[in-house]
């Protein structure tokens, strides 16, 4: 990938459940906590949305205007929603997610499975 396409977007850098603030009426009201923005690939920030279905993810990348610039977004966000389901196995209760290793492992053989493997 080229230098000016993966790296010309401001990255929250942690974006997930606990950094998105939402209103009763179920609308987006805020984003919290940017500690560990950074210049960088926006699919880092898009990883997340993994845990809530491929859906979800097409959802939020319609709402982001450089999406159609980058045909690449959806699937490095995907490899990078991976890494964190390893990083889970590796690091087990002391992940952010907690996940036990039989759910971690789960979900980790489902996203292999539609990314190819």
């Amino acid at each position: 990938f080229p230098y000016t396409t993966l790296f010309r977007s401001l990255v929250h850098g942690d974006l997930s459940d606990d950094h998105i603030l939402v209103g009763p009426d179920g609308a987006l009201t805020g984003i919290i906590d940017f500690t560990d923005a950074a210049w960088g690939d926006a699919a880092i920030d898009f990883a997340w949305f993994w845990r809530l279905g491929e859906g979800t993810v097409d959802q939020v990348l319609s709402h982001y205007r450089l999406a159609g610039d980058d045909a690449g977004l959806k699937t490095r966000s995907h490899w990078t929603f991976v890494r964190y389901v390893i990083n889970q196995l590796a690091y087990g209760d002391r992940a952010k997610w907690n996940l036990p290793p039989e759910h971690a492992l789960a979900e980790l053989e489902g996203h292999l499975k539609r990314l190819g493997f």
